[in-house]
């Protein structure tokens, strides 16, 4: 009886300790399913079935179904008939090859920095900010095996965009293995030289549908031309003028390929002790607080205090993560680690520490927060090539990121709060690395969009308005002038002032957007319907349709009657982004407003929300 008793304790506190990991790890290095003979050969027989006909590529998979560049994207690209996608690639800080278009994470993920500067796991614990009514919020960054396990599996074609240089031997030996060579439809002119010299069978291209593509007569008269590949975002009015049916897309979760085995915490634990360099600490810190958030919490005191900046950096940021994914773990003892991160004498720790304490919903931070933003260098402005003040300027610039991002996670609106995210967003600095450029300016126009801010709608239109001269010229002269001197070509202070204005362009519209004030909605109208020799930069078509886009995303008033005014509208790209937004939302009077505006897709939106009875 003892005995017994005992056993079943022991099992019992045994299994008390096992915790549910944050979110589910893949195994980047899993090995591919394996195919019969048979299986091979059908697959091999589509893909040349496919390659033989029309080939429609769809731009970063069906990313009106899911976040771009996801499984779950390129599993919807199948459904709906496309024979293809064109999917952009990237690599990690421990040199795993990820789905992901841009080099920094804002626009995609909520969380700020370079693709590169993060471990492949800590990407797990980020969450795709816009997602669609279909997309599961589990969805997260492929791997490239991942990838071809799911082109194979839909027999796909790729067409692939690398990013950066160094990848293109790596993946051309995964095809090669996978005997998917076939399946490339094309590649990147820039770094992808091993992959040139391969000599793949490329795609003969018909042309381009990008931005035009839910016009069945401009579908029509672009598949008449010669070749096979037809590249686009959206197939459904292509698909209609070939006379396909509408089909319903079912939600998908991501699934990986295989789950990383858990690894022993024994051993993490003794790393993050410095016991141990079987691994960085920093890799140890994401695996413990992914797998162990709870252990991880209760470590939260003594790591704070640990000597290493990186360590210190590193147990902020999964602190917040824990506060995202588990706030019910956010004790006292780990809040108040967080508020002595954030006074840390490291940058870049103060930084981690602020955004966590954003998550966590620490309001008493507010204060250091403001004080934090409201100081900078009286030079902060001013273009400089001095390779050492860059270098400080960087590190500046990233810090008063995060302190605006954390501002705007927190949502604590104050007359001080909101003057210094307006200042932050006026005095924002001067950076020759593009990937930065206004990056400091642009999270605090975010922010201010998340505090609803009508008093600062004045100030974001007047950047909005004022762009710089070398924005409006550079603008002026590609869309007029197709031997217009190349942007690479530009000097780096002129690069600078177009990539920050375009950044901050990015992050005002749905910022006015989130506003929602009635000064907020007739700056958005006043771009989309004002006249087209005012400001030619800002009143470019795009920027019409963006502020379309964003009136739509958050609605000040009746959508529907927004929505029905932009299907009308004279410009092409607004009537696009009207239509596409009748097909994503399940309302009847949208189905109404495409069967007087846009016929071809009224018999999509039944498909999806009207599917048929069995």
């Amino acid at each position: 009886m003892f005995v017994s008793t005992a056993l079943t304790m022991g099992l019992w506190l045994a299994a008390a300790n096992l915790e549910t990991p944050l979110v589910t790890v893949p195994n980047p290095q899993a090995a591919l399913k394996p195919e019969t003979e048979h299986e091979r050969q059908a697959r091999h027989a589509s893909v040349a079935k496919a390659r033989a006909g029309t080939v429609i590529i769809l731009h970063r998979a069906a990313w009106q179904y899911a976040p771009e560049n996801t499984l779950s994207g390129i599993r919807a690209a199948a459904e709906l008939g496309a024979a293809g996608v064109e999917l952009d690639f990237h690599r990690t800080l421990d040199g795993v090859i990820v789905l992901f278009h841009d080099d920094r994470l804002e626009r995609l993920l909520d969380g700020m920095g370079r693709v590169d500067e993060y471990y492949y796991e800590e990407l797990l614990l980020y969450t795709y900010n816009a997602l669609p009514a279909l997309a599961a919020e589990t969805e997260r960054v492929p791997t490239l095996r991942d990838l071809l396990q799911t082109l194979r599996c839909h027999a796909l074609v790729v067409q692939l965009d690398l990013k950066i240089p160094g990848m293109d031997g790596e993946i051309l030996a995964e095809l090669r293995k996978a005997d998917m060579l076939d399946q490339v439809a094309g590649y990147s002119d820039y770094n992808s030289e091993t992959i040139k010299k391969a000599n793949l069978v490329g795609l003969p291209w018909k042309g381009s549908l990008m931005n035009h593509d839910t016009d069945p007569r401009e579908a029509s008269a672009v598949l008449k031309q010669p070749g096979s590949g037809l590249i686009m975002d959206d197939p459904r009015a292509t698909l209609t003028a070939m006379g396909k049916p509408p089909v319903r897309i079912s939600p998908q979760p991501w699934a990986p390929l295989a789950e990383a085995s858990p690894p022993p915490l024994a051993t993490l634990e003794a790393v993050l002790r410095g016991a141990s360099n079987q691994m960085p600490a920093r890799l140890a810190a994401v695996r413990l607080a992914t797998c162990a958030p709870r252990r991880f919490s209760e470590m939260a005191g003594e790591l704070c205090r640990n000597g290493n900046a990186e360590l210190r950096r590193a147990t902020a940021w999964n602190l917040g993560m824990i506060a995202k994914h588990r706030p019910g773990l956010m004790s006292d003892s780990v809040r108040t680690a967080l508020r002595q991160l954030l006074d840390d004498a490291d940058a870049g720790v103060r930084a981690e520490a602020a955004v966590a304490c954003g998550r966590a919903g620490i309001q008493a931070a507010v204060p250091v927060l403001v004080k934090l933003l409201t100081d900078r260098p009286a030079d902060y402005e001013q273009w400089t090539e001095d390779k050492n003040r860059l270098a400080e300027r960087r590190t500046i610039m990233e810090a008063r990121a995060h302190y605006a991002f954390a501002l705007g996670l927190l949502g604590v609106k104050t007359p001080a709060v909101t003057r210094t995210l307006i200042e932050a967003m006026k005095h924002r600095a001067v950076y020759q690395d593009w990937m930065l450029a206004g990056c400091d300016g642009a999270t605090a126009a975010s922010a201010l969009g998340k505090l609803h801010a009508a008093e600062a709608v004045g100030d974001l239109r007047d950047i909005l308005v004022h762009e710089s001269p070398a924005m409006a010229a550079f603008i002026r002269s590609t869309s007029s002038d197709k031997t217009a001197t190349p942007f690479k070509s530009l000097d780096l202070r002129t690069r600078a002032s177009i990539i920050s204005d375009f950044r901050m362009r990015f992050a005002i519209l749905p910022a006015l957007a989130e506003i929602g004030s009635k000064e907020a909605v007739a700056a958005l109208d006043a771009i989309i319907d004002g006249p087209q020799k005012e400001l030619e930069g800002t009143r470019q078509a795009y920027a019409r349709a963006q502020a379309a886009e964003a009136l739509m995303k958050y609605p000040s008033r009746d959508s529907a009657s927004i929505c029905a005014r932009f299907l009308a509208h004279r410009v092409p790209e607004v009537r696009r982004t009207a239509i596409l937004a009748c097909l994503k939302t399940p309302d009847p009077q949208y189905r109404k407003l495409l069967e007087s505006a846009a016929p071809w897709a009224a018999p999509w939106w039944d498909a999806q929300y009207r599917p048929k009875s069995r």
